[in-house]
């Protein structure tokens, strides 16, 4: 069944919709709110890098989907003069310079603003320009269960289409699929956060809560101890003692010197300990699959399995 979504009510709650739907698309951390209401903003709203590690600035436009009398509007509210002053602004920005350029707007598919879009690709030949309607949004919202359930919520508990099991074990999927359980460990590994990234896991396993590197909430459901099912809840008590001893085995490192955190990287010294963090954290993944298996979820996939 097709569930029709609607979109964001304000400008702040599209804008956060947007950054939460690429932090899930194309998972990693690097995505940011750029500036505050007032300042100028360069042509874009958020930004940070996608799957392939261009450098992509994306413009919000929230657009009302009805006129006046309350009747559905056809045509996006997008223009000609808007998004070229948008696109003109975004090419200023140097440092890095944008690799690709979206235009996130809750209007519906427009043919009309797809045909300027186009032109205006034929004339920036160094930057990608594309633009997502609430139609393209709609497709990633079922395609991807995480957004259902992180903004949906209650929509789906109004139709019955509501599982809390599901709910939480997105969370915790999303937990798992960040770079700290997504490599294997070698001599050198770029980012100091890793200990960090443990503790955030933890944390969202007790608490519901999951958390970026910086601090930032990034979504919330329920902590683990209210799955339905006693096994799961004794699988994800397991997990959290598997990352208790993987913090030790990191904090001993450090102390016996055979670990060193530098700024922008981590430097392991003893074979024996880059080879036991990855195999606790694959016996973490490999616990968390199962559950997601049991739901009929995606599983997380990782170098470490």
């Amino acid at each position: 069944m097709t569930l029709n979504f609607l979109p964001p009510q304000n400008w702040q709650d599209f804008e956060s919709f947007v950054k939460g739907t690429v932090e899930v698309i194309w998972k990693q951390q690097a995505w940011h709110l750029y500036g505050r209401q007032g300042q100028a903003q360069s042509g874009i709203d958020i930004f940070g890098y996608d799957n392939n590690q261009r450098n992509v600035g994306i413009q919000c436009k929230k657009k009302a989907q009805t006129n006046s009398d309350g009747e559905l509007l056809k045509n996006s509210l997008l223009t000609k003069s808007l998004i070229q002053e948008e696109i003109k602004s975004a090419s200023k920005i140097k440092s890095p310079k944008l690799d690709r350029l979206i235009f996130a707007t809750t209007s519906s598919r427009d043919t009309k603003i797809q045909d300027i879009i186009r032109d205006e690709n034929s004339k920036n030949q160094n930057l990608d320009i594309e633009i997502w309607f609430w139609e393209d949004f709609q497709i990633l919202i079922e395609r991807n269960i995480e957004l259902m359930y992180w903004y949906y919520k209650d929509y789906l508990q109004n139709i019955e289409k509501y599982n809390p099991d599901i709910h939480i074990l997105t969370l915790y999927k999303q937990a798992f699929n960040r770079p700290a359980f997504q490599r294997a460990m070698y001599r050198e590994e770029s980012g100091g956060d890793f200990l960090q990234a443990i503790k955030n896991t933890q944390e969202a396993i007790k608490t519901g809560r999951l958390y970026n590197r910086r601090g930032d909430l990034i979504t919330s459901s329920f902590p683990t101890n209210k799955l339905s099912k006693a096994k799961w809840i004794k699988d994800f008590d397991l997990i959290y003692s598997k990352l208790d001893l993987i913090r030790d085995l990191f904090n001993k490192g450090i102390k016996d010197n055979k670990i060193i955190q530098h700024q922008t990287l981590i430097e392991f010294r003893d074979d024996d300990i880059i080879n036991e963090l990855n195999e606790k954290r694959a016996e973490c993944l490999t616990i968390l699959n199962n559950i997601l298996k049991d739901n009929q979820l995606e599983l997380v996939k990782s170098e470490l399995i």
